[in-house]
């Protein structure tokens, strides 16, 4: 999928003062085609954040809490989303690009699977199981990269601490979304709601990038431009006859 594709799944965006919220609902779909694909959300946090990520695609958002007006039941933008999407599995990254490093990732809303755990807020579980992730993190001010793939697609740097984003994912074997946990065929749709709390010094701001492949490319490119200007700059001092 590529970058002006995933930029168009941006539902909507409210930004208020930093006494209050800030948030963000983002809906979307991976590649149909391969449970592999990952979708990245990289952002700025202008100051201290209390961040939470809430998946709703897996249960839908009939459990959801109210919020900034919006009645129970439907994601920060004031949309009901519905049940069928994948388990989804969250990975949040310090940095941009390649070179992003490791911070934290949650793939269940709670180590037992449970939807309504204390401090927790409720999704709804499908066959007995809650497989929507929250993730909650504190952030100092800088740059981060949020990604998004199905569950067991983890990311190399999680296991090893000297790996980056860059190393990529370890893949999953099936060609399609089924679910082992509930026996059902799931879609490649998913929904995130991203938070901040009031005790947060700043917001969070979306950084438009290019795709993980255009990493590669933006190098060569690089390098090309790069070789580029020691060829002319050869040439000019380069004798004449």
């Amino acid at each position: 999928m590529n970058f002006l594709a995933k930029l168009g799944m941006i539902s909507a965006l409210l930004a208020v003062p930093a006494t209050a919220n800030t948030v963000l609902s983002v809906m979307g779909n991976l590649n149909i085609n391969d449970s592999s694909d990952v979708y990245y959300f990289q952002f700025q946090a202008t100051g201290n954040l209390f961040l939470t990520v809430q998946s709703y695609g897996f249960g839908g958002s009939s459990n959801a809490p109210s919020f900034s007006g919006n009645p129970a039941g439907e994601n920060f933008a004031g949309q009901t989303i519905a049940a069928g999407g994948f388990d989804t599995y969250l990975t949040l990254f310090t940095g941009l690009g390649p070179t992003a490093t490791f911070l934290s990732s949650n793939d269940d809303m709670t180590l037992d699977g449970t939807c309504t755990a204390p401090g927790v807020a409720p999704a709804a579980s499908v066959n007995g199981y809650c497989l929507d992730s929250r993730l909650d993190q504190f952030l100092t001010a800088g740059t981060y990269t949020l990604a998004l793939t199905v569950f067991g697609n983890s990311s190399y740097a999680e296991n090893n601490p000297i790996w980056t984003l860059g190393d990529g994912f370890i893949g999953l074997q099936t060609p399609d979304y089924y679910d082992n946990f509930t026996g059902t065929l799931r879609t490649s749709n998913f929904a995130l709601d991203l938070s901040t709390n009031s005790d947060s010094q700043g917001t969070f701001v979306q950084i438009p990038s290019p795709e993980p492949a255009g990493w590669t490319l933006a190098g060569a490119g690089m390098m090309l431009m790069l070789v580029s200007l020691r060829v002319r700059k050869q040439a000019v001092k380069a004798p004449t006859r």
